[in-house]
């Protein structure tokens, strides 16, 4: 009778066949009759012999049919009868016996109320659901990250009876339940949920996760399926997998379907002594291959805890940067309709954090410096694909794979880059003329300086150097503030145009001026000085005339994070300050100042001009003045304006 239970290729799951199963159980030729024939503990004997044999997968099929049937006998009030003692006996047994799956006796413990009472379904603090759904549009309130989430619903209506909830880290689904899980959405916190059929995660390359296939996302789905193991799985183990990426839930899943749960006894062990840090130390382990599992036990086991934490949580933000940067490159090529699989560039980063991690974990004195370089080297990288979006530039994948950015101090600056530096800037000045010379002598100067207060980020590719910034701390300033001189930005001759130069501005340069106040100057000649002040929030606070001993003037900047908000022009978007420039350029400075606070000044890039702007600024400035918005008046447009404001 077992034999033709569990051994079926085709597991009944219709109504119609639990009602022929209960016959089967409940007649001469059922459990009643076999235990008469045969005793009670041959029975289990038979079914725990074909169970174990059984693989994973297929011994939690069972213990979910096993749940029906029984629920299906309490809804026909025939829970007096063998077959209900059964179930939940043998269920029982499976969920508390040592050995076998972890990931069964997780199902196990979870279907041992199921077979206790006829309430099958448990609610999940994280799901919303409503009997009157039957609309296109509802606003949600799940009460954790996301606050009255509009849901965009295409194509159909929610149904009586469909819940929402946290699938993943990166997506809300929408459970039927007649039909699990048929649609996803993808998480933006503040933003639409737009869903769409499961189908397309299992199908579409640019939304399947890295290091899973088709057949892999369709037993995850499934599994959801089968049970709502969500609350199951935190009950048990500790682990919510709400807060899990999908790849890290479907190493999980194939961690825990192994037969041999040595291992998950001893990752259970720190759980239950770490329990606050139990979803640090999950993901974690399950980056580790078999190879290094053990290592990884061992070395939380025994290390100071507090050590091992703050490791965790640097390779923790090292891999929400990568799955950042893979959602930014989905974007790109979304955007471009192309069906790129980025999935390859973002395994290396995957390699290379659980290398890391290893590495650190027999050394953990360079843990910060380490993991702080290669979360700056994913940045740029997802910079790079946000820097396309922005500006509309066209790259391809091989010519900004391997780029590595490096920060060096002015003592530490390697011969060999030094030499780069010099040239990479020779080239870019050497066009000037008088003041490109001057730039050049001076740049040289401070490079051969070994200066520790000085540190150098240079981007590379391979051994090739791209682009490169330098920061310089300043002493004897009048607050405790950190201030630093920020100069010597450059892009190498051949990436010039690319997205190279957004992305260090995003990621190096607006990124240090939300940890320091930032001094520089900036080229009035030169069309990235906008970029400088629109993006990175520089102020333009005055004019250094006769630069470097040149007839040529520069303008003085500082980027101070803490005061641009008390400027009313930093509100603007970019059509509003055009509008305004245009509206109020044409009018003579004075006239503009005695008619308000806020004054434009505009200048055309023909040659001769930017002197009598030049000489404009500074007498705005001279007046009381910072210049707050530098803004082209549009992408092929010659003329730019800079907007002031009374110094407040």
């Amino acid at each position: 009778m077992f034999e033709q239970l569990i051994l079926s290729e085709n597991i009944p799951n219709k109504s119609d066949d639990y009602l022929k199963i209960e016959k089967m159980f409940s007649t001469e030729h059922g459990v009643l009759s076999f235990i008469l024939k045969n005793g009670e503990r041959q029975l289990f004997q038979d079914f725990f012999r074909l169970f174990d044999g059984l693989a994973v997968k297929k011994q939690i099929d069972v213990l979910d049919l096993l749940v029906n049937v029984y629920s299906h006998a309490v809804k026909k009030s025939l829970t007096r009868f063998p077959l209900c003692s059964i179930i939940h006996r043998i269920v029982n047994q499976i969920a508390h016996r040592s050995g076998g799956s972890p990931l069964v006796q997780i199902f196990a413990v979870e279907a041992t109320p199921a077979v206790e009472s006829s309430d099958y379904y448990e609610e999940d603090p994280d799901t919303y659901s409503d009997d009157n759904f039957d609309q296109t549009h509802i606003e949600i309130d799940f009460g954790t990250e996301h606050n009255q989430i509009m849901l965009e619903y295409p194509n159909t209506k929610l149904k009586k009876g469909d819940s929402l909830g946290y699938f993943s880290k990166e997506f809300v689904c929408l459970w039927s339940r007649d039909g699990g899980i048929t649609h996803f959405a993808e998480r933006n916190p503040g933003e639409a949920l737009i869903f769409f059929p499961i189908d397309d995660l299992v199908n579409d390359a640019r939304t399947m996760p890295f290091g899973s296939n088709k057949k892999r996302v369709d037993d995850l789905l499934t599994l959801e399926r089968v049970h709502s193991i969500r609350s199951g799985f935190q009950f048990t183990t500790g682990i919510d997998l709400r807060k899990m990426y999908i790849r890290d839930q479907i190493a999980l899943i194939d961690f825990l379907s192994e037969k041999n749960n040595t291992r998950w006894v001893r990752l259970s062990n720190i759980l239950q002594e770490h329990g606050e840090d139990f979803q640090l130390i999950a993901q974690a382990f399950l980056g580790m291959d078999d190879s290094r599992s053990d290592f990884f036990l061992e070395k939380v086991s025994t290390m100071q805890w507090k050590l091992v934490r703050d490791i965790l949580i640097k390779y923790s933000d090292l891999n929400k940067a990568i799955n950042v940067v893979e959602k930014d490159a989905k974007k790109f090529f979304h955007l471009k309709n192309e069906l790129i699989d980025t999935r390859t560039i973002i395994q290396e980063f995957v390699k290379r954090s659980t290398k890391l991690l290893f590495d650190v974990l027999e050394n953990p004195e360079q843990a910060v410096k380490d993991f702080n370089g290669a979360q700056q080297d994913v940045l740029m990288f997802g910079s790079i694909f946000k820097a396309a979006v922005k500006t509309g530039v066209e790259f391809k994948l091989e010519d900004v794979a391997g780029l590595d950015i490096a920060s060096f101090s002015g003592k530490d600056l390697p011969p060999e880059l030094r030499r780069s530096l010099k040239e990479i800037s020779a080239a870019n000045w050497l066009a000037r003329g008088v003041v490109g010379k001057k730039i050049i002598e001076s740049f040289n100067e401070v490079v051969d300086i070994g200066d520790e207060n000085r540190i150098w980020y240079v981007l590379c590719r391979g051994n090739d150097v791209v682009s490169f910034i330098r920061f310089d701390v300043l002493k004897n300033t009048n607050d405790e503030r950190l201030h630093e001189y920020s100069g010597s930005f450059n892009v190498h001759p051949a990436y010039r145009g690319s997205v190279i130069g957004e992305a260090m501005i995003n990621e190096v340069l607006i990124h240090e001026s939300k940890n320091a106040i930032l001094h520089g100057t900036l080229d009035p000649r030169i069309e990235v000085g906008t970029r400088y002040v629109e993006e990175v929030g520089y102020l333009v606070t005055g004019v250094i005339e006769n630069y470097l001993d040149t007839p040529e003037s520069f303008f003085e900047v500082i980027a101070d994070q803490s005061v641009l908000k008390n400027y009313k022009s930093r509100g603007w978007s970019r059509e509003d300050v055009i509008e305004f420039a245009r509206e109020h350029s044409r009018e003579p400075l004075v006239a503009q100042a005695e008619r308000g606070d806020i004054i434009v000044a505009s200048v055309t890039r023909d040659a001769g001009a930017e002197p009598e702007f030049i000489s404009a600024a500074a007498e705005i400035l001279r007046a009381g003045f910072v210049g707050t918005r530098y803004i082209p008046d549009g992408p092929d447009s010659k003329v730019r304006y800079m907007i002031f404001e009374k110094i407040k």
